[in-house]
Formats: structure tokens, C-alpha cells, sequence
């Protein structure tokens, strides 16, 4: 037996899952998730990301996240087309580190190029250059969420800022699959 555990041991492992290295609770904390109900505009919503996102990174001015939501947002709308959930995102000189916040109106509202209520906003370095963990973060999200509708209906009917992150997270701790 002890020759079939070496064996093991010197077998390739399995190929990881590309979410398999990202930390989404810790981009998500509890301080960045908010259930609002008085949000009806994407100019209101882009203000209350960029203000709660900022309030956990004293290197970012939340007039400097919104100016870059509101330029990304200009270049392509961020809805996911269908799902009700867009993915604000923008790189800033400031920011030191992955910074995210999950937003959810009571209604859907006008965001661009369709209607969205549950928003997934991403901050990211802008020294970030391989765009690799960008790219892997848009990824995950949209690999969760894009065709979930149980995941997205439970995000939607969470009363609260709790409830929500309750939510969200039994969904970042179901199995990855390939």
C-alpha cells in the first residue's frame, strides 16, 4: 500500500478550475454588500458603488471610482444580457489591491444597453497589466450568475444587506466545476 500512496503522490494533479484561485468572498466583505431600495437611476447606482467601495480603501476618492464607472459605462454597457445583473467595472492608479461590492435594487433600473437589479462592481489596479486576475474575476461572476436563475432569483429576494451575503456566499461555496 505504501507503494500505491507514492504513486499517487507522483501523479500529475488535476487541472485547476480557474475560479479555483480567487478569493471572492474576501473581494465581496460584508462592508461592500448592500440591499438598497431607493436607488431608481444607473447614475445613482454608480454613485452608491463607487462611495461603498471606497470606504474600505483610504488610497481611493469615491468621486475618482465614479468618474471611471461612469467612462467604462460610457464605452459598452456592463449588463449581462438577459440576466438582470451588470458588472460596473473600472481601473484606478489608486488602488492597491482587487476591491469588489454587491449591489441590489428593489427594482430593476435602466442601465445602459438593458435593465439590471443585482450589480457585481469591480475595482481593479490599473497596474494589473496581464489583465489575468481581471479577466478571472469578470469570469467567475459571470460563470456563477450568467445562466443561474435560482442563484440570481435568491440574490433578488434577500430582505436585507445580511441576507444578501448569505446568499451570495452559499453560491461562491458550491462546487467548481470544469
Amino acid at each position: 500500500m505504501a507503494r500505491m500512496a507514492r504513486a499517487d503522490q507522483d501523479s500529475d494533479p488535476l487541472p485547476r478550475h480557474p475560479r479555483a484561485d480567487l478569493d471572492l468572498h474576501g473581494l465581496f466583505p460584508r462592508s461592500r454588500v448592500r440591499a438598497l431600495t431607493r436607488i431608481r437611476s444607473q447614475k445613482a447606482i454608480l454613485r452608491e458603488a463607487a462611495v461603498v467601495v471606497a470606504s474600505d480603501c483610504s488610497t481611493l476618492d469615491p468621486r475618482e471610482v465614479l468618474t471611471q464607472l461612469q467612462e467604462r459605462e460610457r464605452q459598452g454597457s456592463t449588463v449581462m444580457e438577459g440576466t438582470g445583473i451588470a458588472i460596473p467595472h473600472c481601473r484606478i492608479e489608486s488602488c492597491t489591491q482587487s476591491l469588489g461590492a454587491l449591489l441590489r435594487t428593489a427594482e430593476e433600473i435602466d442601465f445602459g444597453d438593458g435593465h439590471a437589479d443585482v450589480f457585481f462592481v469591480l475595482v481593479i489596479p490599473s497596474n494589473d497589466r496581464n489583465n489575468r486576475k481581471y479577466l478571472q474575476i469578470l469570469g467567475a461572476i459571470a460563470d456563477i450568475y450568467g445562466n443561474e436563475n435560482a442563484m440570481i432569483e435568491e440574490l433578488r429576494a434577500a430582505p436585507s444587506d445580511v441576507a444578501l451575503r448569505a446568499a451570495f456566499q452559499r453560491h461562491m461555496n458550491r462546487p467548481v466545476t470544469a
